[in-house]
């Protein structure tokens, strides 16, 4: 049991049980399948940033603001 991870019942420390374990590990699950949405938000650039790359993309035909989101999502890509 040594390998076990410790949890804090009420003050003392003991080995996580085997429910625990599962369901930290469902937790860690959940939180892998969320985790790029949460990476993505920070690079992501502002709405109005972004609203303004629209504006001058379409002024002068570059793709500037679909580059600035494809790189995001290339570089923090959804899990499969």
């Amino acid at each position: 049991m040594a390998d076990r991870p410790m949890v804090n019942d009420g003050g003392e420390n003991r080995p996580a049980t085997d429910a625990e374990i599962a369901q930290l590990e469902k937790d860690y699950s959940e939180f892998l399948k969320i985790e790029y949405q949460l990476k993505r938000q920070n690079f992501y650039p502002n709405i109005q940033e972004q609203l303004d790359m629209i504006y001058w993309d379409k002024k002068n035909g570059t793709k500037k603001w679909e580059e600035a989101i494809d790189k995001v999502k290339a570089d923090n890509p959804k899990p499969e």
